[in-house]
């Protein structure tokens, strides 16, 4: 029998628990505060069953909109990227090349006169662009090129319009790139205070430290942080110099073993 992917599936490492970790569950888990806003770092805990969140959580942070008497609610950024082969995409027919190519000229030399107002176009049946505008010998092909330009024109016009209305149709269903906030709600014993805003806080205590100094002596500091310069020069001491010579290159003692 083939392997499940059930809601547990491929947890065995990953919510094993720490080394010399295992046993009771420390008292200071059910004693910690949590507040509304406040970071927390989803952790599992494999010997609680009740209460945990699934494994796409596991070791992410979010922020804390709720509290209830025995779980806490939590709010976790979650992304749907969509793969590049989903069979929701259409293909790519125009590439960056062609694209401008159909801007600029919208002419090309097969192109054959299209079908009655409204009629859908595939992909695989728009013409290729030319590679290379088309050269005018006669003055007779001017209007040959004036009226296959309409007619391209209001070819690529419908095609536009086709895949616009494609892509509307598909943006109802697909969550493309897009970041959505996940509200779940997971025991204690899944929980610990997240350290991602600690140095924001030391930061923030130092700078109000620095402006009541400097309120004190009557200045205006800034607090703003400052990128790390390169390191200043020093001077050497202690150190000699040493003139070094090349010995010359003697062929014949080289073959009778060297110096």
């Amino acid at each position: 029998m083939p392997a499940g992917h059930g809601l547990r599936s491929r947890t065995r490492d990953l919510f094993a628990r720490p080394f010399r970790k295992k046993g009771y569950i420390p008292l200071t888990t059910y004693l910690r505060t949590y507040k509304i806003g406040e970071y927390v770092d989803v952790k599992v805990n494999a010997a609680i069953h009740k209460g945990m969140p699934h494994k796409f959580y596991h070791g992410r942070t979010g922020r804390v909109w709720n509290v209830t008497k025995r779980a806490i609610g939590v709010e976790i950024n979650k992304q749907f990227p969509v793969p590049p082969n989903s069979p929701h995409i259409p293909p790519a027919f125009f590439t960056n090349n062609s694209f401008h190519i159909l801007h600029s000229t919208r002419l090309h030399p097969e192109y054959e006169e299209a079908g009655e107002e409204g009629e859908k176009y595939l992909p695989e049946q728009m013409p290729d662009p030319i590679p290379k505008p088309v050269l005018l010998r006669q003055h007779s092909q001017i209007d040959q090129l004036v009226e296959r330009f309409d007619r391209w024109e209001a070819r690529f016009d419908s095609f536009e319009a086709q895949q616009q209305q494609f892509h509307t149709r598909v943006d109802k269903y697909i969550v493309g790139n897009r970041i959505i906030k996940k509200r779940i709600h997971v025991r204690v014993e899944h929980v610990q205070p997240s350290r991602c805003a600690e140095e924001f806080r030391l930061r923030k205590k130092k700078n109000d430290e620095l402006k009541a100094e400097a309120k004190a002596r009557g200045e205006t500091i800034s607090t703003k942080r400052q990128p790390e310069g390169p390191k200043p020069g020093f001077m050497l001491e202690g150190a000699t110099l040493e003139t070094v010579t090349p010995i010359p290159y003697d062929v014949v003692n080289d073959l009778k073993g060297g110096y």
